[in-house]
């Protein structure tokens, strides 16, 4: 896991973790702070995490007050998320199949196929905000470069 958390742009060990001898910030976070940050990706509560990896729970909150520590938790939870986006992406044309299969099998319960009529809306309605954002802010990044290429502030 660490290599898909960290990312090939960094220097590995041996198991696939950042490199803790470089220079630059790898050099200030210790192995016992990455398998803090790993644990507490994958268990529900501080001191569940503090156990899976053997240290206590007030290290831990200490460490949470580096900015070191907290840079490379905040890179570590988002690299997570790119990867759990990804693999719903990965599945999403099958689950929208399914959705309208049910939804069309007269055969199935009301409740089914009222629920996947639903999710299906839910995923239209989705689309819509997501791409009619996007819209938006490609218009204020245009306006913005504008301003900044005339050289105009909007904060006078």
């Amino acid at each position: 896991m660490c290599v898909a958390l960290w990312g090939a742009d960094r220097e590995k060990n041996e198991r696939g973790c950042p490199d803790m001898t470089g220079n630059g910030r790898e050099k200030n976070v210790t192995p016992k702070m990455i398998a803090a940050i790993m644990a507490l990706l994958s268990e529900p509560t501080l001191e569940a995490a503090a156990t899976k990896a053997r240290i206590s729970v007030r290290t831990i909150r200490r460490w949470r007050e580096l900015e070191v520590f907290r840079d490379e938790l905040k890179e570590a939870q988002r690299r997570a998320l790119d990867l759990a986006v990804a693999r719903a992406q990965a599945v999403a044309d099958e689950a929208v199949e399914t959705l309208v299969a049910i939804h069309k099998d007269e055969s199935q319960p009301a409740n089914a196929r009222v629920a996947a009529a639903r999710a299906l809306d839910a995923r239209r309605w989705k689309a819509h905000d997501v791409g009619d954002m996007s819209a938006r802010i490609e218009e204020l990044e245009s306006l913005y470069k504008a301003q900044a290429q005339s050289g105009e502030r909007g904060d006078e």
